[in-house]
């Protein structure tokens, strides 16, 4: 079976969604709470270089669904930074 183009947009817009939203409930949950969330600093960083990777990627063949998930994954783990020297400077 081949996709169209179109077809295979759409897959990335959905594959994007399920992607990007992976940490958001944990994010709400403890930014709620005012707790920190506790993820490896090495899995922040891994993660950052992954979307930074990904990120030149989609821009150079121009692949909107995965620059639009790692702007969000991007986004999320700022938030997560965030909310931990928040946290942290409350304690």
């Amino acid at each position: 079976m081949e996709l169209t183009n179109r077809q295979a947009d759409i897959v990335g817009y959905f594959g994007t969604l399920f992607i990007s939203i992976r940490l958001l409930p944990t994010i709400c949950y403890n930014m709620y709470k005012r707790n920190t969330i506790k993820i490896p600093n090495t899995y922040i960083i891994l993660e950052w270089l992954g979307t930074l990777c990904f990120f030149v990627y989609g821009y150079h063949y121009k692949k909107y669904p995965i620059i639009a998930c790692n702007l969000i994954i991007f986004s999320s783990l700022i938030c997560i930074v965030i909310n931990n020297k928040l946290c942290s400077k409350k304690n």
